[in-house]
């Protein structure tokens, strides 16, 4: 918002000290955002991962609100990172688990999950395995078990 960007513009012009900058976003981030959320009768709650090797984020729908945004940077090691995209993709997920949870709670109906990288997809909808064969088949198994 503007109010945000003009505080920044103050603590930059001002050479205010790190830390002092990090206890202002660590207040100004303890307070979260009330909403009221209003469940869509019969509708499922959409859970979207989209990862690469360069970030992972996650929009969690119902019907046609969104719920939930989040992204995170990934460092890119490779052009086929899979294994990384997984693992952003788990990493996100859990980060936000507990909103995702409270959302599904409310909602008392199915979470479905959708993911643009096709090995992720394939290990979430393949039966559990005690012994994960690659990475991003072990990301899907703890993605499951989320």
């Amino acid at each position: 918002t503007d109010s945000q960007q003009f505080t920044i513009r103050k603590l930059l012009t001002n050479k205010v000290k790190d830390s002092d900058i990090l206890t202002i976003y660590t207040k100004a981030l303890a307070d979260k955002p009330r909403k009221t959320f209003y469940a869509s009768a019969g509708e499922p709650l959409k859970l979207y991962l989209d990862s690469s090797n360069t970030a992972a984020g996650l929009i969690l729908r119902q019907a046609d609100n969104t719920l939930l945004t989040a992204s995170i940077p990934l460092p890119a090691v490779h052009n086929y990172a899979n294994s990384n995209e997984a693992q952003g993709a788990y990493m996100l997920t859990k980060k936000y688990l507990n909103q995702i949870k409270d959302y599904t709670k409310t909602a008392k109906t199915d979470l479905q999950v959708f993911t643009d990288n096709a090995l992720l997809a394939k290990a979430l909808t393949s039966p559990l395995k005690i012994d994960p064969i690659t990475e991003t088949i072990y990301y899907a198994r703890k993605l499951r078990i989320l």
